[in-house]
């Protein structure tokens, strides 16, 4: 499903796999790749994580957590885009009377 790009199914087919055996670390890394096609960036980190927990030696799953920490580090991902582009808004706002509200997420 990942060749064939459809990401929902290439999920849905790594998630069915990953429960059927919990011990195998392949389907998360697939579910992981998938999730990364879906901008869902916060479950793409967790399924590399999770499959590197399992095998600490495979090489894609390591390559996928390096890969979520890199886009970390250079806010390459769509809710660090969206947090960005409110900042550069705000930043063009009179400073007279402004309030700010730190959040975390």
């Amino acid at each position: 499903f990942l060749k064939l790009e459809l990401p929902n199914e290439a999920l849905a087919d790594a998630l069915s796999a990953s429960d059927k055996d919990p011990r195998w670390s392949k389907p998360l890394v697939r579910a992981g790749q998938a999730a990364l096609l879906l901008d869902d960036f916060k479950s793409t980190y967790q399924y590399f994580a999770k499959a590197r927990r399992l095998d600490e030696r495979y090489q894609a799953a390591m390559d996928g957590v390096n890969s979520c920490m890199q886009k970390i580090i250079r806010w390459e991902y769509p809710a660090a885009t969206r947090r960005w582009a409110k900042f550069t808004l705000d930043r063009s706002r009179p400073r007279q009377g402004l309030r700010i509200w730190a959040l975390s997420d």
